[in-house]
């Protein structure tokens, strides 16, 4: 199957089952425009150590909550597109009880794609820091260096995070074996594997593109002209939520679907043994 008839079969998925579109707004963040907050700090006043407590404690709250909620649809989703190809589409629920089957497994696979992701800002961030203190040339130097680094390490386990989450849902494998078989597709599929993530990455964010800018010129032009309050910021954030939401959600699910049908026929359908992964 061409790279192209994938993209196009992962667009059809996620646009006809629309209770993808929450699941994908979920395990897909997306900026939808900045949240209205309380919150107004400027030097020299006294720093507002409550109110940030209550705003830090309320975003780890919604964070772990993001993370518990995803560990479940993460796989159903995987399951999910997994069905609808084969002509036996799932309802919301039971894609639901069905990925909570998965719920422990994919829950460490996402604990343990954030605290590869900490350590790569350390492994990173602790050089340049100490580069840039030395000298602010040396800094930009190190920087510039660390950029594809930083892209390439990111490319790799956004691709082997997802690729984990379906071998472990998949060939119900442990978390071990769906590591282990992940890194030897990535070995053996290295330029799809690249186009697959960038487009489950780019595509999104062209799209997204030209919906934050609007927000984006419509909230200078607020502040700009003094009208950051009332019926203006009221209406800039409802249609910044109306419009974000929904497009995300179709974004996220469309990057979950698309991993899933490159993976199964990638690495899941039997291929002969003298063909190569389409791209």
């Amino acid at each position: 199957m061409k790279f192209a008839d994938i993209l196009k079969e992962a667009f059809v998925i996620a646009w006809r089952f629309k209770w993808f579109w929450l699941a994908g707004f979920i395990i897909y963040p997306q900026l939808i425009g900045g949240y209205p907050t309380n919150f107004h700090y400027q030097p020299g006043d006294e720093f507002p150590i409550k109110e940030f407590a209550i705003l830090m404690g309320v975003a780890m709250a919604f964070g772990v909550l993001v993370l518990l909620a995803g560990a479940i649809l993460q796989p159903a989703l995987i399951l999910a597109t997994s069905h609808a190809r084969a002509g036996t589409p799932l309802r919301a629920g039971e894609a639901l009880r069905a990925g909570f089957d998965f719920f422990g497994r994919s829950l460490l696979v996402a604990l343990l794609s954030i605290g590869c992701g900490m350590l790569l800002v350390i492994m990173l961030g602790l050089p340049l820091i100490i580069a840039f203190i030395s000298s602010v040339v040396l800094g930009i130097v190190i920087a510039l260096l660390f950029v594809p680094v930083a892209i390439a390490a990111t490319l790799f386990l956004t691709t082997a995070m997802n690729y984990t989450y379906r071998n472990i849902v998949l060939y119900n494998l442990s978390i071990g074996d769906g590591v282990s078989k992940s890194l030897a597709q990535l070995s053996s599929a290295k330029l799809p594997s690249l186009g697959l993530c960038l487009s489950a990455l780019v595509i999104p964010g062209i799209a997204l593109f030209p919906v934050s800018m609007i927000f984006a010129v419509s909230q200078a032009a607020m502040l700009f002209t003094g009208q950051e309050s009332g019926i203006l910021m009221g209406l800039y954030y409802f249609f910044s939520i109306a419009l974000s939401i929904p497009l995300a959600g179709y974004f996220g699910a469309f990057g979950s679907v698309l991993f899933t049908i490159a993976h199964y026929e990638w690495f899941v359908r039997e291929r002969s043994s003298d063909s190569q992964v389409p791209f």
